[in-house]
């Protein structure tokens, strides 16, 4: 067949192409001419600027011939002086070049094959792009696949157009699958390959049991459930938190929590089936992280929830003989608690915290006796009223110790006296510690006594040793002594200290007392 009458040809490949490759006709379009174009360049010399069109409507091929206008000729195929244009009706000026038609050659059968080459290239690599952009918006997305085939310990499962990969670690212990099996699985992760679409697929990650969630629960589904957070042991166990904004719907009240198990757990139980017994525990979130951790301790009673100052570390006191069962077998229901509220939490029976109490009353008894020089009466009535440290009575006014009970003006002033003595006393040691461990002057200079004794804990002892800490790492070596320094004030510590480390440096230090 001529090529001037390829053109009905044409339409039916591309037509037939399109609906194998699911593509649409507009994308496989300049594919074509690309490949014709590829071609005729070669014919034409691939000097010149050749291109192909095809009429989308009849299939009909023009080939053209383009070259810029120029005042200065610098590359005579591509270019041409304005004064040179033929005078001749053949050509025309388009967006400032000269397109001349030319004559289609026909093609030879290597030609064609150049062609076919070409068109494979090209539409598989279209054919990837879209499988790419197609499953990257489907992450996060439940689909139920089939088995294809066995690499080793991973899955390779059909998704229709495409491949997936579930690795053994993201399937859940003691599954098996053998070719043809179905199974559900989650969109975790697609990766662009030179070959294709690298598409992950995942039975353990916690998005899959967010989405068994929301296919199971209706109320989830329509937004009056919402999912606030997963902690998993993938196949063993799982804490799901679950909240509603407006606890009514239909006019009549409903738990979030008792909804999503549903009646006589058929929910939960459905879920569990397709997780091969996974147990799952749904607990109601709460925004307050000491009631959040005692919903998620769910089946243990809590005595109380004691929180450390400054920190995220949470102390839970349960009953004697509970301990065992709030921990779990490995620590497993601690740790997934842990996950699930974003804490640091330490569980203790009921005697060892009445054990811990009298432990900390006597070590802060002993603290005011012995640096206070101290009666027993008064070094206890001192912790009763939550006094820890020396700082702590520092930082109290005088007028506030004045009202408590018992005390007088002379009482205040003597004890206000004897503290300020003692954290005299301690600051003088802690910078003879840090000169007896050969420290830097300068940094001696530029940090508090306390930050010192921190210092010397953790081996930094140079100017150049400190410049280098991240505000992390120095925040974590003066957890307890900060006295009030905030992380702007200790960042700006830090880069006293990087200016004074650089050449010519003539910064001044400002003493942090």
């Amino acid at each position: 067949m001529s090529v001037y009458n390829i053109g009905p040809l044409l339409l039916k490949e591309i037509d037939g192409l399109a609906r194998e490759k699911f593509l649409e006709k507009e994308v496989l379009l300049p594919i074509f001419e690309l490949a014709f174009t590829k071609v005729y360049a070669k014919h034409y010399g691939l000097k010149n600027d050749i291109r192909v069109s095809i009429n989308p409507e009849t299939g009909d091929m023009c080939l053209k011939r383009h070259r810029l206008i120029a005042q200065e000729i610098t590359c005579p195929f591509r270019q041409i002086h304005f004064q040179e244009l033929p005078l001749t009706s053949q050509g025309e000026i388009i967006n400032g070049e000269w397109v001349e038609p030319l004559p289609l050659l026909e093609l030879s059968r290597s030609d064609v094959a150049s062609v076919l080459k070409v068109l494979q290239h090209e539409t598989q690599e279209m054919e990837r792009k879209v499988q790419y952009e197609e499953f990257k918006s489907r992450v996060g997305e439940m689909v139920s696949v089939t088995v294809k085939r066995l690499e080793g310990r991973n899955v390779i499962v059909d998704l229709g157009r495409a491949e997936g990969m579930i690795l053994r670690r993201e399937l859940l212990k003691w599954e098996n699958y053998s070719i043809n099996d179905r199974l559900k699985a989650y969109i975790y992760a697609v990766r662009r390959e030179p070959h294709g679409p690298q598409i992950f697929l995942s039975r353990t990650h916690s998005g899959f049991l967010h989405e068994l969630f929301v296919r199971e629960v209706d109320e989830i589904a329509q937004g009056l459930i919402e999912i606030k957070g997963i902690a998993r042991d993938p196949g063993s166990r799982a804490k799901v938190a679950v909240f509603a904004y407006n606890f009514t719907s239909k006019g009549r009240n409903f738990s979030p929590v008792g909804t999503c198990v549903g009646i006589r757990g058929n929910r939960v139980k459905a879920i569990q089936e397709e997780l091969k017994g996974e147990q799952i525990d749904v607990v109601l979130w709460s925004q307050e992280t000491p009631e959040f951790i005692v919903n998620a301790l769910s089946s243990v009673e809590v005595l109380k929830v004691v929180v450390e100052k400054g920190t995220n570390q949470y102390t839970v006191v349960v009953p004697d003989g509970q301990k065992n069962l709030a921990i779990g077998r490995e620590g497993q229901n601690v740790s997934l608690v842990c996950k699930l509220t974003g804490s640091n939490i330490n569980i203790m029976s009921a005697s060892e915290e009445q054990q811990k109490r009298s432990a900390d009353l006597q070590e802060r008894m002993g603290l005011f006796i012995q640096r206070l020089d101290l009666d027993e009466f008064l070094a206890h009535f001192l912790v009763l009223q939550g006094f820890e440290s020396l700082q702590d009575i520092a930082s109290t006014p005088q007028e506030e110790l004045m009202q408590l009970e018992g005390f007088t003006l002379e009482i205040a002033q003597e004890l206000r006296e004897r503290v300020l003595e003692a954290l005299e006393e301690e600051e003088k040691n802690y910078k003879d510690k840090f000169i007896k461990n050969k420290g830097d002057p300068q940094v001696l200079a530029l940090c508090s006594p306390y930050m010192l004794d921190a210092l010397v804990a953790n081996g930094i002892l140079t100017l150049k040793d400190f410049s280098q800490l991240s505000l992390d790492e120095l925040e974590g070596y003066l957890t307890g002594v900060r006295h009030g320094m905030t992380s702007q004030d200790l960042g700006d510590l830090i880069m006293q200290a990087r200016a004074l480390c650089a050449p010519d440096s003539d910064s001044t230090i400002v003493q942090k007392e």
